[in-house]
């Protein structure tokens, strides 16, 4: 009589049960979800940081060598010579004057972006340097005197506010500015 009552007693979920599983998965992706849907976001921005601290890491290394070289002079002919690559300075530092310079010691998907009214298409990234006096929005400078080299994201343009920058004086021989703009990521 035991092996038959066993036999009628069934294991398993009531619908109930599987109901409130479903309703409570459903509330946690409804409040997770919110969190990982601007993850793109913050991968440009921190994709960003890392170009600023490249920008600003091979701007003190070239610095650096050129202090040992004793060959800080204002004089724009001057360079250096770094990982084989021929890099324009002026008081020691990249001048920034040239996209080039800077596309040639960074690593990943870069692209010098040449129009820079649409949005970069070419690679995950587009490079590309100006006057200082183009101006940039949400970025002030010390000056709009010398250069300035951004990295901005693929899909974004130079003028949206989303992209690092390196801006260097070649007049006034300042300590060069390395920053990120990312209010319009």
């Amino acid at each position: 009589m035991s092996i038959s009552n066993n036999i009628n007693k069934a294991n398993g979920f009531t619908l109930i049960e599987l109901v409130v599983v479903i309703v409570i998965l459903g509330i946690l992706a409804v409040t997770a979800l919110p969190k990982f849907i601007d993850i793109s976001t913050d991968a440009h921005i921190a994709t960003l940081k890392s170009f600023a601290g490249t920008f600003k890491s091979t701007s003190q290394m070239v610095h650096l060598k050129q202090v040992i070289e004793n060959d800080v002079s204002g004089d724009a002919s001057e360079g250096i010579n770094l990982f084989g690559i021929f890099i324009q300075t002026s008081y020691g530092y990249i001048d920034g004057g040239s996209a080039g310079d800077f596309l040639s010691v960074l690593q990943g998907d870069v692209a010098i972006g040449t129009n820079l009214s649409s949005p970069c298409n070419d690679d995950a990234f587009c490079l590309n340097s100006r006057s200082a006096s183009s101006g940039y929005p949400g970025l002030t400078l010390p000056s709009t005197d010398g250069s300035i080299v951004i990295v901005f994201p693929k899909g974004y343009t130079r003028n949206e506010s989303c992209f690092a920058y390196y801006w260097f004086s070649q007049q006034s021989g300042d300590v060069p500015v390395v920053g990120v703009i990312s209010t319009g990521c």
